[in-house]
């Protein structure tokens, strides 16, 4: 079984990953339909042999924090990512909220001159964090459309409002399985040395004994 892992809780991802890693053996995708359930499925993949789990932002965060044995790599959003999405949201009306993790849109506000409409942000720093309020929030202020990922879109249909997912593009997905394999070599590499290691101290011990 591979060792690098593409752990997405949002179904559209799913068909657009597969596709980008095709060419490589070693890396595979992991679907969780349960975002309150995502960190006993990354136990799972760790108990499965894995060692690296790509993750979007608040998942990436979430598994980082909860003490497994896994290196993380954060699958990046690019401003290429939320550009497309909000341009799409555009088609449900004027005012639009961007309801998301931090870690996900930082920097958006670099966008803005960029654009001829304006969005708003709400977002939260904690991985943790509840996201009806946000939502609830956006849709107090007068919001057409949430832009957002997964769970955010999720909630905010729940209450009737469209939603549009910030998903990824080849770019950020290629970048993310690069850091992936390149953290795979170092790990590969600390492997090596640690076993070096053991055997010179193995021998020292056993000449000692002699």
């Amino acid at each position: 079984m591979s060792n690098i892992a593409f752990l997405v809780p949002h179904a559209p991802l799913v068909p657009v990953i597969e596709k980008i890693i095709l060419p490589y053996e070693r890396v595979r995708v992991e679907y969780c339909d349960n975002y309150d359930a995502i960190l006993g499925f990354a136990a799972g993949l760790v108990e499965q042999g894995c060692e690296i789990i790509i993750a979007r932002a608040g998942t990436a965060s979430r598994i980082r924090h909860s003490g497994l044995d896994v290196a993380v790599v954060e699958l990046p959003v690019t401003g290429f990512d939320i550009i497309r999405a909000l341009e799409a949201a555009r088609e449900y009306g004027p005012n639009i909220a961007v309801v998301a993790y931090a870690a996900m849109v930082r920097g958006i506000e670099c966008l803005s001159p960029l654009l001829n409409f304006f969005f708003r942000q709400y977002v939260t720093e904690r991985d943790d964090a509840e996201v009806e309020p946000l939502i609830l929030q956006a849709i107090h202020d007068g919001a057409d459309v949430v832009v957002g990922g997964g769970i955010f879109c999720q909630v905010a249909q729940q209450h009737g409002l469209p939603a549009v997912f910030i998903g990824n593009g080849e770019e950020a997905i290629q970048l993310a399985v690069a850091e992936a394999f390149r953290l795979e070599a170092a790990i590969e590499s600390e492997k090596i040395k640690r076993s070096l290691s053991d055997a010179i101290l193995d021998h020292v011990h056993d000449g000692i004994i002699t």
